[in-house]
């Protein structure tokens, strides 16, 4: 679990950086201050060291899915001007536009899917040196460009991960290939963590997600209001009620990152 947490707080921290970076250069764009932010920078850098000696530790690498394509887009990118990169975003149009793009692209999934880019890399740790790495350079190309014979434990929930981050990967007859995966699973954020659940569920599990903000707003609003008066039994019965639909909506919920949660 250590190299899953560390690759999911690296994955966090590299955003987290770049949003300071991107304060800071407009702070110095304007004319103001922005020694604070530094001092922030500089911290957050040094958590993401901490974080990077653990995966040492254990002999791994830092990767991402598709992060030769990424390069590709940061490369592309670097030709053009600030000017020419700020006029792209205002009129969201033209080849800068479609750069940054597919490089937000890359980087949102990236970060949504942080948990399992973890979970991946804890798996890689069951192999052999060679095929980890073999495996690394896959990911961070977003394409299992040969057959590698791998356990069947292993194999299984390698494709499953792979397929979840948008690579084609499929195991079968003792091969990890780039076939796609048998069946369709969908990504859906519920409460802090992402579930993988089948297509058909989606549209349930997002209801029951809606209702829960929606009753939780109601809650609150009752609790304030019983803050400056005391509520009749009339008020005190639907009081009771929602705070009883919010434990079944919670108990529901449970039950989906249970069932989904691998």
């Amino acid at each position: 679990m250590h190299v899953s947490k560390a690759f999911e707080k690296i994955i966090k921290l590299n955003k987290r950086i770049a949003e300071v970076n991107f304060k800071i250069n407009y702070l110095k764009k304007i004319g103001q201050p922005y020694a604070e932010l530094e001092e922030l920078l500089e911290e957050l850098k040094r958590e993401r060291e901490e974080q990077a000696k653990i995966l040492k530790e254990f002999n791994i690498s830092f990767f991402l899915p598709f992060e030769k394509e990424l390069k590709d887009f940061n490369e592309k990118l670097e030709k053009y001007t600030i000017e020419q990169i700020n006029l792209a975003m205002k009129k969201k149009q033209g080849s800068a536009w479609e750069l940054l793009k597919g490089r937000a692209t890359i980087i949102k999934n990236n970060i949504f899917h942080a948990r399992t880019i973890g979970k991946l890399a804890e798996l890689l740790l069951m192999v052999n040196e060679s095929t980890r790495k073999k495996l690394i350079e896959f990911i961070r190309e977003g394409k299992v460009k040969e057959d590698l014979e791998i356990e069947e434990e292993i194999g299984l929930k390698l494709a499953r991960y792979l397929h979840r981050l948008g690579i084609d990967a499929r195991y079968k007859n003792g091969l990890l290939t780039n076939e796609k995966f048998p069946f369709k699973e969908i990504g859906v954020r519920i409460g802090e963590i992402v579930i993988y659940v089948p297509e058909e569920k989606v549209e349930e599990i997002a209801n029951v997600e809606q209702k829960l903000k929606e009753v939780s707003i109601k809650i609150q609003l009752r609790n304030a209001e019983r803050q400056i008066k005391r509520f009749n039994e009339s008020e005190e019965t639907e009081f009771e009620k929602l705070q009883k639909q919010y434990l079944e909506l919670l108990r529901k919920r449970e039950e989906y990152i249970k069932k989904y949660s691998e």
